[in-house]
């Protein structure tokens, strides 16, 4: 199989195209090459057009990229074409347009397979080395370029720059153990790195082609002297998706060196983000490094830890549960463990879907199929991402499969043989007492509730089975740290909910039967006396004047009930229930 590797002239035309080609485009468009009879002559900037006849034309087959600014354009003549001699080759732009031109010093002969005759194959390697040649020029090939290889991360340009749109890349600049990285596109402009772990992000202050600086992190931190131990990538502005290894540090001045060059030095508050190779030999790259880890543990913290206080409604959040960690390094099994179960929890006592989280610690490892295995965590990941969100804006939400509930006897308050008289009316007086404000605002935050209900029993006349129908079409009256609802029906409910107490009853749920049935009113106010005590007071007033007039002595019991997230999801620690304490003239 003969291979050729002659001296290609850029026409004028192609001179033109090049003039005005950059990353961003309008791209050099490869599309065609043809062979023709002529030989023996010296290309011209002024050609247009082959000199002999053309003998064949097709698209390139494929492309690599074997140093920076330059590209190999393979021309692929297979052993079916022909018979005949070429001598020149040219690249053509779309509209059959000469962007360069080649010439043997003699004719080659291309040879079919006939009879005993063994047929030639043909392999034209196009160099063409240009300033950015290979994020300028675009190849249509027969042959996609699935994964790519480029000498160095210079080279590497954002996926969606690429040429042929290739998903993957061999970068052929090594790391500090002496491997040519892979990277995998991750979207259209970024690369996720294959044993490299994310460890910081911010935005430059100063640089030049070649070097950086950072106040967002300390470059300090770092190892000053191992050379391509770190990357640095770009994710802002027109540079989005370059990629740089660091050759060193300069402790003194906090300053960062480049291989390589930029092109154009990134301007001050570009984004950038700092990654470091896996440690030697651990055969795993994590598609969720520390960084990652730290950003999703940071913004759940917030509705998983310490709660924010008394603060307007749905502004509440918190459910103090002990706050994930900030790692430095790596996270382990088990810190992943943590988060992903802690997400788990929460969407448990939300109810936000969480069958597709799984838990992991996010690692590909050398024994898995790679590109599954990338896939795969970037699946799990994402899912996590999903649920931990959902869960979030579902934070002051309840499951009723995971809440439980709690009736202290200083919470229940009966009446029974005491004639209770028209035109009268007692009450029920509850104090429930937190054991801090932490745990009052948790409960409620957590979708926890106080429930007020009343309960005759053993009518004995109209006015007694009245108040039974009443009270039984109310249900609970119950009190959420945004709103209150009835399980019944009928009367106002109030938009009033824990955090919108005040030191003064305010009504939460009223409701009165009036007309040819009487005239009963059944009230619930609540108050916040402090920090850690909330003060119900629920009043049966009978002032019927009506055929229900008249004693009443029927048993009846007024309730106060405490829920709380169940203990089996939100534990670290268990939220515990409130003491209570009755008084009143009920």
């Amino acid at each position: 199989m003969p291979t050729l590797n002659p001296t290609f002239t850029v026409t004028n035309a192609g001179l033109a195209a090049a003039a005005v080609a950059t990353p961003d485009g309008p791209y050099i468009q490869i599309d065609e090459f043809r062979l023709g009879s002529g030989f023996g002559y010296t290309p011209s900037v002024s050609d247009t057009a082959l000199h002999g006849t053309q003998l064949y034309s097709a698209i390139p087959y494929s492309y690599t990229i074997p140093e920076p600014n330059t590209i190999d354009i393979l021309c692929l003549v297979d052993t079916n074409i022909g018979p005949f001699d070429f001598g020149e080759i040219g690249l053509y732009l779309p509209g059959g347009v000469l962007f360069a031109l080649a010439a043997f010093s003699s004719q080659q002969q291309k040879l079919v397979p006939i009879g005993g005759q063994v047929g030639t194959r043909y392999k034209i390697h196009a160099l063409l080395r240009m300033a950015q040649a290979p994020a300028v020029i675009q190849v249509n090939v027969t042959n996609v370029a699935g994964l790519l290889e480029v000498p160095d991360w210079q080279t590497l340009t954002a996926p969606v720059l690429q040429l042929a749109g290739a998903n993957a890349a061999i970068v052929h600049e090594p790391d500090p153990r002496g491997h040519h990285p892979l990277v995998v596109r991750k979207d259209d402009y970024d690369w996720s790195v294959f044993k490299y772990s994310r460890k910081d992000v911010g935005t430059i202050s100063a640089a030049t082609t070649t070097k950086f600086t950072t106040t967002a992190f300390d470059l300090k931190d770092y190892d000053p002297t191992t050379n391509r131990r770190y990357l640095v990538k770009l994710t802002s502005t027109s540079q989005i998706g370059q990629i740089r290894s660091i050759q060193s540090i300069n402790l003194a001045t906090n300053e960062a060196t480049i291989n390589g060059s930029w092109g154009t030095a990134p301007t001050a508050g570009t984004t950038i983000e700092l990654w470091e190779a896996n440690e030697s030999g651990s055969g795993c790259a994590p598609w969720a490094s520390g960084y990652e880890y730290n950003q999703l543990s940071s913004a759940y913290n917030a509705v998983w830890a310490t709660p924010n206080g008394f603060v307007s409604p749905q502004d509440n959040k918190g459910w103090n549960q002990t706050a994930l960690p900030t790692v430095t390094s790596k996270p382990t099994v088990d810190q992943w463990a943590t988060l992903i179960n802690a997400v788990i929890s929460g969407a448990k006592i939300t109810g936000t879907p969480y069958s597709n989280v799984s838990v992991t610690d996010f690692l590909s490892c050398d024994d898995n199929p790679l590109m599954y295995g990338l896939q795969t965590m970037k699946q799990y990941y994402d899912a996590l991402y999903e649920c931990m969100n959902g869960v979030i804006g579902n934070k002051n939400t309840s499951d009723a499969a995971f809440t439980e509930t709690n009736s202290p006897a200083g919470g229940t308050r009966v009446r029974s043989g005491t004639t209770w008289v028209s035109a009268s009316s007692v009450t029920h007086i509850i104090t429930i007492d937190y054991a801090d404000q932490n745990t009052l605002c948790a409960s409620f935050n957590a979708g926890g509730y106080l429930g007020v209900f009343g309960v005759v029993a053993t009518p004995q006349n109209g006015e007694e089975f009245a108040w039974q129908a009443f009270l039984s079409s109310i249900g609970t009256v119950k009190l959420y740290a945004d709103e209150t609802i009835i399980t019944g029906s009928g009367g106002t409910n109030s938009a009033l909910g824990m955090y919108d107490l005040t030191g003064s009853y305010q009504t939460i749920y009223t409701q009165t039967i009036t007309g040819a049935t009487g005239d009963i009113t059944y009230t619930v106010e609540a108050k916040r006396n402090s920090t850690t005590q909330i003060q119900i007071q629920v009043s049966f007033n009978d002032s019927s004047t009506g055929p229900y007039s008249g004693a009443t002595t029927a048993v009846l019991t007024s309730t106060v009930v405490a829920a709380r997230p169940s203990s089996a999801v939100i534990a670290n620690p268990i939220l515990a229930y409130p003491t209570m304490t009755s008084s009143g003239t009920l």
